[in-house]
């Protein structure tokens, strides 16, 4: 078969209404976190790279993906008829600015997208969804999150040292400058998504509390995993 018929049938397949299951969070009792195996991959120097790359560019991002956890690697899961809503495989569900729901329709599971936040000052769209797979980006606001299976949500805090640990046994270490950190608690959900600039940024990801008002997100990065996960 012509590739040139692989996406749109592709995309056939993959246009669904959404259907998200429904499902209940057991927030655990709070338990002091383990000690944990630190990630020690060295950070970027932003200085290094100044004006060499061009941001948003699956090219040259390339070399710098080594910094984003599987965490913020999200796939479709469905979409409405009229590509005005997302649902992605973490079970977040995304209201999407009516000017790109053509976007969506083209968009296929296997694509990959990163949630980022959206540094547009005259928008009232908090994020975008940005297909790295086409180099597409669509305004987006989360809504409510029905839970499924893969919903990430917090199971332990330890606030002095900012540690987040989440249901699956990642840890995180959120922004220590960061106000909205006291007001997280046990049985959150939580979006993994990508910081801006996140190729060189001190913290390449953000955590999307969906619980907060107005879903609001922090900067952080992945720590680690408790002593002894996977042994």
């Amino acid at each position: 078969m012509s590739s040139i018929f692989v996406r749109p049938l592709l995309t056939a397949l993959c246009t669904v209404f959404l259907c998200v299951g429904s499902g209940t969070v057991r927030a655990e009792d709070e338990a002091k976190i383990l000690p944990v195996e630190e990630n020690v991959e060295e950070n970027v120097n932003a200085e290094d790279f100044a004006g060499t790359l061009f941001w948003g560019s699956p090219q040259a991002d390339a070399p710098y993906l080594y910094r984003i956890h599987n965490d913020a690697y999200q796939h479709l899961f469905a979409f409405s008829n009229m590509g005005d809503t997302v649902t992605l495989h973490d079970g977040s569900l995304w209201d999407i600015h009516p000017a790109y729901g053509s976007t969506v329709l083209g968009w296929v599971q296997s694509d990959e997208i990163f949630v980022k936040p959206n540094t547009s000052w005259f928008s009232s769209y908090r994020y975008v969804l940005h297909n790295r797979t086409l180099d597409q980006t669509v305004y987006a606001n989360l809504k409510p999150i029905p839970l499924n299976s893969n919903t990430l949500y917090i199971v332990n805090i330890e606030p002095y040292n900012r540690l987040v640990q989440l249901s699956d046994n990642t840890i995180w270490q959120v922004n220590f400058n960061d106000y909205n950190f006291p007001y997280w608690q046990i049985g959150q959900r939580v979006v993994v998504g990508v910081n801006s600039k996140w190729q060189t940024a001190p913290l390449p990801h953000i955590l999307i509390n969906a619980d907060l008002y107005k879903e609001s997100y922090s900067q952080a990065d992945f720590y680690g995993y408790p002593v002894g996960y996977g042994y």
